[in-house]
């Protein structure tokens, strides 16, 4: 009998702290200071879970940074802690664009280049969700720009598929690999074609090495991008290099029929004669 009244009193004892660190991670999420100390008070830890959250993750996820500043100040712990979802706290900072709490986070010991449960690092989040401000912010404090995730992207494939000219731009700085290849053997320069980024941009991924990898001159005749076509013949692609599924570039332009494409015979020429740009109209450019 005692052993049994041990055990329920046990249960009993946890049912209460569960309770109590709920009240903490609630706190944290309506941005009650006030309530925040008192779970404190009554035995919530800001380094444990509620649900599977964590308060500082909590409470820069919903916008309330100054709670979120004053938890790290009270324990520096709490920085590199990883919720049940894959999340940090800088990785949630990077993600949700709560740009001023990534200093703080940095000064005290948050890992740039951390990949979660969830598989991206914090500053692939600015790159999926165009947060240029926070990139600018944790280039400072030289991540791993070559790290790829599980599917072999690196921040500049992810900025290119997100169409994050800005984020491409400050990775280039960085000399950045432009050849890297991701687990569909594409490079940032294809998935920029197929995004329809600036040519522009485009240009600034075109180089000797990259216009012969997965055949992009054929991705670009494939989305009618004249300009792109020009561009990469001009830096000499080939006009008789197979994609992956073994066509030519010749083969695979839109027709004329295809409503979305108005190029049809400009692309033709561009094929058929490498210094053809000339002859079309610096519009067209």
């Amino acid at each position: 009998m005692m052993f049994l009244f041990c055990i329920l009193s046990l249960l009993s004892l946890n049912a209460v702290e569960k309770k109590i660190q709920k009240k903490l991670l609630d706190a944290c999420k309506t941005g009650s200071q006030k309530k925040v100390w008192k779970a404190l008070k009554q035995g919530a830890s800001l380094c444990s879970m509620s649900h599977g959250e964590y308060p500082l993750i909590a409470s820069i996820q919903e916008g309330h940074l100054d709670i979120a500043q004053w938890i790290i100040e009270q324990d520096v712990n709490t920085v590199t802690l990883e919720d049940a979802y894959g999340n940090t706290s800088l990785s949630a900072a990077a993600a949700w664009k709560r740009n001023t709490i990534l200093e703080p986070l940095l000064r005290y010991g948050a890992e740039t280049s951390y990949r979660g449960k969830n598989s991206h690092t914090p500053l692939e989040w600015c790159c999926i969700n165009h947060n240029t401000q926070g990139a600018a912010i944790i280039l400072k404090y030289r991540p791993d720009l070559e790290q790829q995730n599980n599917q072999g992207e690196t921040p500049l494939i992810q900025a290119a598929k997100a169409r994050a000219s800005n984020i491409i731009k400050m990775l280039l700085k960085k000399k950045v690999k432009l050849e890297t290849q991701d687990m569909y053997n594409e490079t940032a320069l294809t998935y920029a074609i197929l995004k329809n980024l600036p040519i522009q941009d485009i240009a600034s991924l075109a180089t000797d090495k990259t216009i012969h990898i997965s055949a992009p001159l054929c991705c670009a005749c494939h989305m009618g991008n004249v300009e792109a076509v020009a561009l990469l013949m001009a830096r000499g692609a080939y006009v008789d290099e197979k994609n992956s599924t073994g066509q030519f570039p010749q083969e695979i332009i839109p027709t004329p029929l295809e409503y979305r494409y108005d190029n049809y015979n400009d692309m033709q020429l561009l094929l058929s004669d490498p210094n053809a740009s000339r002859q079309l109209p610096r519009s067209k450019f």
